[in-house]
């Protein structure tokens, strides 16, 4: 899903909050074609950065005692929750590759630091992995956080 931060002249419009369930098609396009201008302005006429383009994106991660960390580009200036007071959507696994629900810290220069109780030593995680579900994470841009995990084969 990250291809288009090393394919030149690419980007993504992410828009998994303007859907609705059942329904691959968001019936509200605005917010789509302006997501899709912000790529344009971005990437063909240079007028926006792509901090301003992109909502956070993950970077790269790092297990750290018993914790994971996340780190990720276009949110140095941080993350906003909409709805919640932590976020949610975020899974673990160890070594098995079996993930469990995992709670997620806020931290400084756009890091975000993972915990489960069922996983001691976690070495992947993964973010709103799932088909449909609650967006509550964006950038201070007001775009949402992309889906991901951090190892292809986990």
């Amino acid at each position: 899903m990250n291809t288009h931060l090393t394919t030149a002249n690419t980007g993504i419009a992410v828009i998994l909050d303007c859907g609705e369930y059942g329904n691959i098609h968001p019936v509200n396009k605005i917010p789509v074609g302006e997501r899709l201008e912000m790529q344009a302005m971005h990437h063909v006429y240079g007028k926006l950065s792509a901090a301003q383009a992109y909502g956070p994106v993950y970077y790269r991660s790092y297990p750290e005692e018993d914790c994971f960390i996340l780190e990720f580009k276009f949110a140095a200036d941080g993350f906003e929750l909409k709805n919640e007071d932590t976020p949610s959507g975020f899974e673990v696994a160890g070594d098995n590759k079996k993930y469990y629900p995992a709670a997620a810290q806020i931290l400084s220069g756009g890091k975000i630091r993972l915990t489960s109780p069922e996983v001691k030593e976690p070495k992947f995680a993964r973010f709103r992995w799932v088909n449909y579900g609650d967006v509550t994470l964006f950038g201070k841009n007001g775009l949402p956080v992309a889906p991901f995990r951090t190892s292809p084969e986990a």
